[in-house]
C-alpha cells in the first residue's frame, strides 16, 4: 500500500513538474513576443529621429522649440569616430595577441589519459530522467 501511496505522489510530482515547465515555456513565448514589439516601436522611434535630424540639417535649423519640447542639433561626444582598413599591412605596435585556452585539446588529452596538472575530468553528475 506505501508503494503505491509513493507512486501516486510521483506521479502527482511529476505532473505538476510537466505543468511549471508548460508554464514557464509559455511566459518565454510571451517574453520573446513583447520584446519584439519593444525593438520595433524602438526601431520606429529612432527612424523617426533621424528623419526629424535630417530635415533640421536640410533646414539649416539649430534649434527647435514647441509647447512641449525643445530641440537643439549637437555634435556627438566621445572619442572621435575612425576607420581601420583591417586588410592593409600594419605595424606590430598596433597588433595585439590574444591567448585563450583550448579546452577541446585539453579535454583530449585528458580523454587520451594524460595527466595535466592543471585540469581534470570530473565525476558526472546524477540526472532525473522522466518519460
Amino acid at each position: 500500500e506505501s508503494e503505491g501511496k509513493f507512486a501516486d505522489k510521483v506521479e502527482g510530482y511529476c505532473g505538476l513538474m510537466g505543468m511549471f515547465a508548460a508554464l514557464a515555456d509559455a511566459r518565454k513565448a510571451e517574453i520573446r513576443r513583447l520584446q519584439e514589439l519593444e525593438q520595433q516601436a524602438r526601431n520606429k522611434a529612432e527612424r523617426l529621429r533621424k528623419v526629424l535630424r535630417d530635415v533640421l540639417v536640410r533646414l539649416n535649423r539649430q534649434t527647435v522649440e514647441t509647447v512641449r519640447y525643445k530641440l537643439r542639433l549637437q555634435k556627438a561626444g566621445g572619442q572621435q569616430p575612425m576607420t581601420i582598413d583591417e586588410f592593409a599591412e600594419m605595424p606590430e605596435q598596433f597588433l595585439q595577441t590574444i591567448k585563450t585556452v583550448d579546452k577541446a585539446a585539453i579535454r583530449a588529452a585528458l580523454e587520451s589519459g594524460k595527466e595535466l596538472p592543471f585540469a581534470k575530468l570530473e565525476e558526472r553528475s546524477t540526472i532525473l530522467v522522466i518519460k
